[in-house]
């Protein structure tokens, strides 16, 4: 094996062994402390595809153990297969904090996560951080600033909630219809997001979208 070959196979061991040792202890399969500790697993897609996700990203763990472990099989091989099941693991990292965030108690450990990544989705997590801690121009300005040149919402649940919150708030009523619309789409039975889109319709004058919107929130209301 060519000199630079070892270093380029080290170099992702030690890369992957880094991002295991830092990444398996939040979501390995074995560890549901995290999980059981978060709320928004009410909802049943969402722990499904979680609990798929661990598991992935178990299974990804392991095949690359036993592919550092094999003696016969071919450098370039290694490399390109390392080189595959890391970035899985990558997206099944981002995977993971995209549905993690849906719960305010767990924006902390996914800033942790993206911490040192290329990722833009880090400003709507800024933004929900400092609107939990009641900083809404900051938090406003932090969703502003990445949605601005977006064409499409992301499907997010609390993003798009908060952020229609305070598009509400400093009164930009037809931008709030939009992620407050697609806040009830993630999560219909969230009643408190169906009032506030009640409200944005009535101030817009939008009298059927209201109407249907006070039928949704009857039902709800049982």
């Amino acid at each position: 094996m060519e000199h630079n070959d070892r270093g380029v196979i080290k170099g992702i061991i030690k890369g992957y062994n880094d991002a295991k040792l830092k990444f398996v202890k939040k979501f390995s399969v074995d560890n549901f402390d995290l999980w059981d500790e978060t709320s928004f697993l009410d909802d049943g897609k969402i722990h499904t595809r979680i609990n798929k996700l661990k598991k992935e990203y178990d299974f990804a763990c392991k095949e690359v153990d036993i592919l550092l472990e094999s003696h016969d099989t071919q450098d370039q091989y290694i490399k390109e297969k390392l080189g595959q099941l890391m970035a899985r693991q990558q997206e099944i990292n981002l995977e993971l904090v995209f549905l993690a965030s849906n719960n305010m108690k767990n924006i902390d450990m996914c800033l942790n996560l993206l911490k040192d990544k290329k990722q833009d989705f880090i400003v709507c997590l800024y933004g929900l951080k400092e609107y939990e801690k009641g900083n809404k121009v900051d938090a406003f300005n932090y969703f502003y600033s990445y949605f601005k040149d977006k064409n499409c919402l992301l499907e997010h649940y609390l993003i798009n909630k908060v952020y229609g919150y305070l598009l509400y708030e400093f009164q930009q009523f037809d931008k709030a219809v939009v992620f407050l619309q697609k806040a009830c789409e993630k999560k219909p039975e969230d009643i408190e997001v169906h009032r506030k889109l009640k409200e944005v319709y009535k101030i817009n004058k939008q009298q059927v979208e209201e109407k249907i919107q006070e039928k949704i929130i009857t039902l709800l209301e049982g």
